[in-house]
């Protein structure tokens, strides 16, 4: 567990103080995300304002409110594959959370669609790491609940692309809980969740991986009635990676693969 570290500040003085905060880069129904520079460096962070509203706490044993999103950061933020975040502000009507911003970057989403259907190797790289940080945070007793390629940053200017989950806005923590609730995008529920009303972190996530994995594949949003029962994969794809497809994409949450199985797949090795 690491150290609470309080806001940088209340006031949206003190934040113009240290960023500079430049154009939108995304808004949705839980607040915005502009690009921005910290002043002192010129550093390339990401500004999200986040309506109180619409932020849920978490009471600290220090018995502090805290916006939860900013506790599972800092509990997490920086680690393998996981954005960081610098500082956070609670400001009279809203939440600002300041993170780092890889340079140059785009969503998993426009990286895929912008170029049309991904290759083998690379999607394999790409999961690589995105098993690997759902690991971390899973490791940690965090449950994302949310990851999708809006949620994933994709840097390509290396030799291979390097990826970053993003937005724990929908994440909580209790990865051995039974939960009752979705949070998230409801697309990505498993199935679980319409069948018993009741999901568990481990198989929800390889789920949720399961569905970006099918969809960069593909090139196409994964479709739960028309891949069942038949299980319609791409024939072109090597028999260890449509293994890792159906491992994932289990209807039975206790016959899926596990992230630890995952990390041992022979697709990855």
């Amino acid at each position: 567990m690491v150290l609470f570290e309080p806001a940088a500040g209340s006031t949206f003085e003190e934040l113009e103080q240290k960023y500079e905060t430049l154009s939108l880069i995304q808004k949705g129904g839980n607040g915005a995300v502009y690009g921005g520079i910290r002043k002192a460096d010129g550093l390339v962070v990401a500004i999200k304002h986040i309506p109180k509203n619409c932020v849920r706490m978490c009471r600290l044993i220090n018995a502090y409110l805290v916006p939860l999103e900013v506790v599972l950061m800092q509990q997490v933020g920086g680690r393998q594959g996981i954005i960081s975040l610098l500082d956070w502000y609670s400001l009279e009507r809203e939440i600002v959370l300041v993170m780092e911003r890889p340079v140059p970057c785009m969503d998993l989403f426009d990286y895929i669609y912008g170029k049309g259907q991904m290759e083998e190797a690379e999607a394999k790289n790409i999961l690589k790491q995105l098993v690997d940080a759902a690991s971390t945070m899973d490791a940690a007793n965090i449950f994302h609940r949310d990851i999708k390629l809006e949620n994933v940053l994709v840097n390509s200017s290396g030799e291979v692309p390097r990826v970053w989950i993003i937005d724990l806005g929908n994440g909580c923590f209790g990865t051995t809980s039974v939960h009752t609730h979705f949070f998230g995008t409801a697309d990505l529920a498993p199935p679980e969740v319409a069948a018993c009303g009741e999901y568990m972190a481990n198989p929800t996530t390889v789920w949720q991986l399961g569905n970006l994995l099918y969809e960069i594949l593909h090139c196409a949003p994964f479709q739960p009635e028309e891949f069942f029962p038949e299980r319609q994969i791409d024939a072109r794809l090597s028999h260890t990676c449509q293994d890792v497809l159906s491992a994932c994409l289990t209807r039975d949450p206790d016959a899926r693969a596990t992230l630890s199985q995952l990390q041992r797949h022979p697709w990855f090795h």
